[in-house]
């Protein structure tokens, strides 16, 4: 398709994507914008592989990673700091933020949430997962009907423009519409994270190993957000040991975290 003047029309070119990929490739940028609240149209760089997953179990605020410097560290490097995930609160709005504390470390926290989610996906949810991203026709229904809806939201507005909808009338309408728009969303978003299960693992290569051999972190968050809704950090009185899958060694209770899946 091609545009001229506010109008679409067929193009002479060979397409890249066939109609249905098209659209719903469409629908998911506009999905992902409207969730992350893009600044400027330019997507924010996460640097913690948590980062929009993680909350805190105290006042329910998104926990933010960054490096802090710890007084109680071994080596006595004044120099020396750790990653942290960190309830905070903001000084520079009127808006409600967190409150200021909670905070666990990050490599401990991302390797018991690591390991978890790759034995998960190396379970029998993967595999129902995997077939559930055959039913396209589904996901090509769901999108029809979608944009449907999205067009009798729009009458909805030129009716009250012209006087066949009063304001309370507009109001109920509106409602009603934009509530069934979101479900509608959470069922598109749904199939697609399923159909992104056989993009994201290669082929003839285990969960764990295409985790291990990936060089994205996009790609690993990716995988991540397909089966995780979000992980909650609860407070924690006692502090045992937790020895990562490298070895490493951390003061961390994994029995305080919990994590609410999607699958």
């Amino acid at each position: 398709m091609r545009e001229h003047n506010g109008a679409e029309y067929p193009a002479v070119w060979e397409p890249v994507f066939d109609a249905e990929t098209w659209e719903r490739l469409q629908l998911t940028l506009r999905l992902r914008h409207e969730k992350a609240g893009y600044d400027q149209g330019a997507p924010k760089a996460r640097k913690y592989l948590l980062t929009g997953l993680v909350f805190c179990g105290r006042c329910g605020w998104p926990m933010s990673g960054s490096r802090m410097y710890d007084v109680q560290r071994t080596t006595g490097n004044p120099g020396d700091s750790r990653r942290v995930y960190f309830c905070t609160k903001r000084t520079d709005t009127l808006e409600l933020s967190g409150c200021n504390g909670l905070r666990r470390n990050a490599d401990a926290l991302e390797d018991f949430v690591v390991q978890c989610v790759l034995y998960r996906l190396d379970s029998p949810a993967l595999v129902q997962m995997l077939q559930a991203a055959e039913n396209n026709q589904e996901l090509c229904d769901l999108i029809n009907t979608r944009q449907t809806h999205a067009d009798r939201l729009e009458a909805l507005i030129d009716d009250y423009a012209t006087g066949l909808l009063d304001r309370s009338q507009f109001a109920r309408a509106k409602q009603t519409a934009e509530v069934e728009l979101q479900r509608m969303n959470a069922q598109i978003q749904a199939l697609t994270r399923s159909q992104t299960a056989t993009a994201l693992l290669p082929a003839s290569m285990t969960v764990r190993k295409a985790w291990d051999e990936a060089e994205s972190m996009e790609w690993r968050r990716q995988l991540l957000e397909l089966v995780i809704e979000q992980v909650v950090v609860h407070p924690a009185v006692k502090k045992p040991w937790y020895v990562a899958a490298d070895g490493t060694r951390f003061r961390f209770d994994p029995s305080q975290v919990d994590i609410n899946w999607r699958v």
